[in-house]
């Protein structure tokens, strides 16, 4: 659609594309064996045995994601303009 519009050319997509490819190839391989360990020896003994926090977490985590952070991020300017930084 940008290429139609006239705010990209082809070659613009084309190489972001490929950097997107790369990029999740290379995360995929260095990330996903230990986020598999980690999510093996933490994440499903706390689900077994706290699935009411564990619920309780992961809405919270889902929303957020859905919002795109934006009260975490109104928190944290607030933070930063209530210290003076």
């Amino acid at each position: 659609m940008r290429v139609f519009l006239g705010l990209h050319w082809p070659a613009d997509v084309l190489s972001g594309a490929l950097i997107g490819i790369i990029a999740v190839m290379i995360s995929h391989r260095l990330l996903v064996p230990r986020m598999t360990a980690a999510y093996a020896s933490g994440v499903i003994p706390f689900w077994q045995h706290k699935p009411h926090w564990f619920y309780v977490i992961a809405f919270f985590v889902c929303y957020q994601i859905s919002s795109l952070f934006t009260a975490l991020r109104w928190f944290g300017e607030a933070a930063k303009t209530a210290l003076g930084l």
